[in-house]
C-alpha cells in the first residue's frame, strides 16, 4: 500500500498527549522487590499530583498498597530512589511528604516508624535476623550529614547510627547473617569517580576495598556468604567475587549512581549470577558462573535493562526497548510481562528504531542514536530532508538510553521529525575513559558533540541543516543554551530546568552535586574565569535563536532564578524567549497537567519556528 506524500513535520501522528498520559504507570524501568511469590514495584500517578505508589502482583492480580496522599519517594541526595522494601507482606516506604518511613499492609493505614523531623531515608533494606530496617540517612538537622542507621520494623523507634563520618553512603545490602555491605565516598568525588567498599559486622565497620581513582558499586551477598561487587579498576565497570573479576570485561556491569536502589545483577540459588551488562549503549542479560567465568547469554526483546531481583521462586527485572513500553518482566520460558508502564495502541511500523552511529567531533569519536522520521501512512517528499531535534541527556554523567520514549522521540518522529539522542563525551556505557573524557571540558565538549552531530547528519544527507533544534534538561539544558550562545548551528532551543550560570550553580546547588563541577571544570576558586566563560548568562548577546524554557518552581538542583535571569536577559535584547513555570514541580516533571502543557507548548513552538 502506497503512503501519502506530505511535508516533514506536518504528518498526522497517532501519538498524542492523551495517548502518552493515559494509564501511564511508569516511563523508566521501576524499582522492583520480591517477597516470596509476590512482586512489588512502584508506579507514578500523574493525575494525582505525580505521587508514587507501590503495587503488588499476586496470583489474583495487581493491587495498590500505599493509599493517597502518601507519596512513596525518597529525597536523599534530592534524586532519591530505593524508597521501599518488603518483608512477609509488610511494605516499608519513605513518604516524600514528610520524609518519614512508614510500614503498611494491604487495606491498612500506614504507621510511621521514624520520628517527625528533617531526617531523610533511602536504600531501605531488611535485617531479618534482628527485625530491623537498615537505611541511608541524610540528616537535615545537621548540614545533611550522612550515616547508615537501623530502626525497628514493628514499632516506632529512634534510629541507631551504625556508620558515620563519610560525606556519602549508598548501595546497602544485608547478608543472611546480618553483615551489611555498603559503599562510601567523600567530596569532591562523585560515586562514579572514586568510592570505597565497606562492611558492618556486629556494629564494627571495616574496610574491604579502596583504591585511588576506582569506583566501587553494588556490593551484594551471595547465598554462600561471599561478597560480590562492581569495580571499574579495569577501565570498565566489571563484576568481582571476593576480589576476583568475572563476566564480560569490555562492558559496563552497572549504571552511574544517581538514585538509590540500583540492582544490575542478582544471585541465584545454584551459585550463578544473573547480570545485565551494557555495550555501546545497548544492555544485555546473561547468566554468569563466577567460579568458571562462563557466560551464557539470555536473549530478550529488550535493550534497556535494570532492577534485577531473584529468589528461590522467581526472577524479575525491569526492562525497556525502543518499540515497546518499559515493563516489569518475569524471566520464564517465554518471558512474561507482569506490567507495562504505558498503554501503546500504535502499529509497530509507526515507531522509529534507533540507528547507532559514531562520528568525529573535536578530534575525538562520539556516539549517537539516530531516529529517522517514521509513519505507517505518510512519507516526505523526495526533494526534502526532515527537520532535526538533537537531544542532550542530563547528568552530564548519564546516557541517552534506548527505551521507548514517546514524548521525547516518537511524538516527533511520527510527525516527520528526525531525532538524534547524543551520548556525548562523558556519557556512560562506553567505558571509564569515555566517561572521564568530559573532565575539565563540561560546557565545551558536550556542546561540540551535539553541534558535530547535527553537522554530521546534514553531511550524510539525513536531515535539513536549516531546520535544526536542540533540546535538553538540567545539564542538557546547559548544553542547549551554550550551543545557542557559542555556535551558529541550531535554529531554536528548548531548555528544561537548564543551567545557565555555572557560578550560581556552584553556590546554590544541593550537597550531592556541590563539588561535582570540581572535576568537570575545576575548583571555582582557581577556575572562576572558566565558569564565567562557559556560562550562557554571560553570552546572551550572542544568542539570536528563539528559546523555550520550562522550569519547576520547587527545583532545588537548578533553582528558578537561573532560568528567570536568562529569560529576562534575552527578552531585554528582543530575542523570543518563552517561559513556562510550573508550581509544585521540582527537578523533573511528574504531573499530568505539566506534562501535557509541555508537549502542547513545544509543538506550537516548533510549528512557529519552522513554519509548519
Amino acid at each position: 500500500m502506497s503512503k501519502n506524500v506530505a511535508p516533514y513535520g506536518t504528518w498526522t501522528s497517532p501519538i498524542t498527549a492523551d495517548l502518552i498520559l493515559a494509564d501511564a504507570a511508569f516511563e523508566r524501568p521501576p524499582h522492583v522487590v520480591l517477597d516470596g511469590d509476590d512482586v512489588y514495584w512502584e508506579e507514578q500517578r500523574a493525575a494525582e499530583e505525580g505521587r508514587t505508589t507501590i503495587v503488588r502482583a499476586t496470583s489474583e492480580g495487581i493491587e495498590e498498597i500505599t493509599p493517597a496522599p502518601f507519596d512513596a519517594r525518597s529525597r536523599v541526595h534530592s534524586y532519591g530512589g530505593g524508597a521501599f522494601t518488603v518483608a512477609e507482606g509488610v511494605v516499608f516506604f519513605s513518604n516524600k511528604r514528610d520524609d518519614r518511613v512508614y510500614r503498611v499492609t494491604a487495606n491498612a493505614a500506614p504507621v510511621a516508624l521514624t520520628p517527625a523531623d528533617t531526617r531523610r531515608y533511602a536504600d531501605l533494606q531488611i535485617d531479618a535476623r534482628k527485625r530491623r530496617i537498615i537505611a541511608v540517612c541524610e540528616d537535615h538537622r545537621a548540614n545533611q550529614a550522612a550515616s547508615i542507621v537501623a530502626f525497628a520494623m514493628d514499632a516506632p523507634s529512634e534510629p541507631e547510627v551504625l556508620a558515620s563520618g563519610r560525606d556519602f553512603y549508598a548501595a546497602l545490602d544485608v547478608a543472611r547473617d546480618g553483615r551489611i555491605a555498603f559503599v562510601a565516598w567523600d567530596h569532591p568525588n562523585m560515586p562514579w569517580d572514586e568510592t570505597s567498599l565497606g562492611v558492618i559486622e556486629e556494629n564494627v565497620v571495616r574496610a574491604v576495598a579502596a583504591e585511588p581513582g576506582v569506583s566501587y558499586a553494588e556490593p551484594r551477598w551471595a547465598y554462600d556468604g561471599a561478597l560480590h561487587w562492581v569495580s571499574d579498576a579495569t577501565g570498565w565497570w566489571n563484576l568481582y567475587r571476593e576480589g576476583v573479576r568475572y563476566g564480560p570485561e569490555r562492558a559496563e556491569a552497572t549504571h552511574p549512581h544517581w538514585t538509590f536502589g540500583g540492582r544490575s545483577y542478582a544471585h541465584l540459588g545454584d551459585g550463578g549470577v544473573l547480570a545485565t551488562y551494557g555495550v555501546d549503549g545497548f544492555w544485555r542479560l546473561a547468566k554468569l558462573d563466577p567460579r568458571t567465568d562462563a557466560t551464557t547469554p539470555i536473549p530478550l526483546p529488550y535493550s534497556d535493562l535494570a532492577r534485577v531481583v531473584a529468589n528461590d521462586r522467581r526472577v524479575v527485572l525491569s526492562a525497556g526497548a525502543p518499540d515497546r513500553p518499559s515493563a516489569v518482566v518475569e524471566l520464564a520460558d517465554p518471558p512474561r510481562v507482569l506490567r507495562e508502564g504505558q498503554r501503546l495502541s500504535v502499529p509497530p511500523e509507526a515507531l522509529s528504531k534507533p540507528e547507532p552511529m559514531t562520528y568525529p567531533s573535536g578530534g575525538a569519536t562520539s556516539h549517537l542514536f539516530f531516529y529517522p522520521p517514521t509513519s505507517a501512512d505518510e512519507v516526505g517528499p523526495d526533494d526534502e530532508r526532515p527537520p532535526l531535534i538533537v537531544l542532550g541527556h542530563g547528568g552530564p554523567t548519564g546516557s541517552a538510553g534506548t527505551r521507548l520514549d514517546l514524548s521525547g522521540v516518537q511524538y516527533w518522529t511520527t510527525r516527520g521529525f528526525a531525532v538524534a539522542k547524543v551520548d556525548y563525551r562523558g556519557s556512560t556505557g562506553y567505558g571509564t575513559a569515555y566517561r572521564r573524557a568530559l573532565d575539565g571540558g563540561w560546557g565545551e565538549y558536550d556542546v561540540e558533540d551535539c553541534v558535530a552531530a547535527a553537522r554530521y547528519l546534514a553531511e550524510i544527507g539525513r536531515i535539513d541543516p536549516a531546520r535544526t533544534a536542540i533540546v535538553g534538561g538540567s545539564a542538557g539544558g546547559l548544553t542547549v543554551l551554550a550551543a545557542l550562545a557559542f555556535h551558529d548551528v541550531f535554529a531554536a532551543g528548548v531548555s528544561y530546568y537548564g543551567i545557565s550560570d555555572l557560578e550560581l550553580l556552584a553556590a546554590e546547588t544541593h550537597k550531592f552535586e556541590s563539588r561535582y563541577i570540581d572535576r568537570l571544570i575545576g575548583p571555582i576558586d582557581t577556575h572562576r574565569d572558566v565558569y564565567r566563560a562557559r556560562s550562557p548568562i554571560h553570552a546572551v548577546e550572542r544568542i539570536t535563536a528563539p528559546v523555550l524554557f520550562f522550569q519547576g518552581a520547587e527545583d532545588v538542583v537548578v533553582p528558578p532564578n537561573q532560568t528567570e535571569r536568562m529569560v529576562d536577559a534575552l527578552r531585554a535584547r528582543g530575542v523570543p524567549a518563552t517561559y513556562e513555570l510550573f508550581e509544585g514541580e521540582g527537578h523533573g516533571f511528574r504531573r499530568d497537567a505539566t506534562l501535557r502543557r509541555c508537549l502542547q507548548v513545544q509543538h506550537a513552538f516548533f510549528a512557529e519556528v519552522f513554519g509548519f
